[in-house]
């Protein structure tokens, strides 16, 4: 289990990915983005049935966000813009954000 913050430095990327997208000054919303980050590493990873992100105690798929497929990145970065937006109401993946992720995800049988 991950403490706060490598849960943090792990999503900090998607979190100012997401600041620049969305167009925010100051640090007001940064503990926000940081979580919406996190939320949209878990569902992505949930999506994709798969470990997107290494960790101390699991390998993932890439070992940092650096070398994440630019598809799924853009995703979390997509997702956490979205969980941002709609904060207020239910939402789920939204379609552009499914097909991005799409490729990469692993189905049982």
């Amino acid at each position: 289990m991950m403490n706060g913050q490598e849960a943090s430095a792990l999503v900090a990327p998607v979190a100012a990915a997401a600041r620049e997208m969305l167009r925010l000054a100051g640090n007001d919303e940064d503990a926000l983005l940081l979580r919406l980050a996190m939320t949209a590493l878990g569902l992505a990873e949930a999506f994709c049935g798969q470990r997107l992100l290494r960790r101390a105690d699991a390998d993932g798929l890439a070992e940092s966000w650096s070398d994440l497929p630019p598809p799924i990145a853009h995703g979390l970065v997509l997702m956490a813009v979205h969980l941002f937006e709609n904060r207020h109401a239910e939402i789920g993946v939204p379609i552009a954000v499914a097909a991005l992720w799409r490729p990469w995800r692993r189905l049982g049988l």
